[in-house]
């Protein structure tokens, strides 16, 4: 098995998503589809009060938690309070 780092890649105009995820094959990397833009921030680590929350939550949180990951699990444990 080939082991191949891959790089997130999120687009609103899917004919750039393409001409990206084509440059990038052609350098060696995978891609991994983060869809459009507005969801890129799920990609960026998770934020010091969202580490704190889920600690005192009890919940174990890995290093290198991303937002998207921390709002995920704050979803599941405290519902919708909305």
């Amino acid at each position: 098995m080939k082991f191949q780092r891959t790089l997130p890649v999120a687009a609103d105009h899917n004919g750039a998503k393409i001409s990206v995820v084509a440059f990038l094959d052609s350098i060696g990397y995978g891609t991994v589809g983060y869809g459009p833009l507005a969801e890129g921030w799920r990609q960026q680590p998770a934020t010091e009060k969202q580490t704190a929350l889920l600690h005192k939550l009890g919940l174990a949180v890995r290093v290198g938690l991303t937002k998207g990951e921390a709002a995920d699990l704050l979803a599941a444990v405290l519902g919708d309070w909305g």
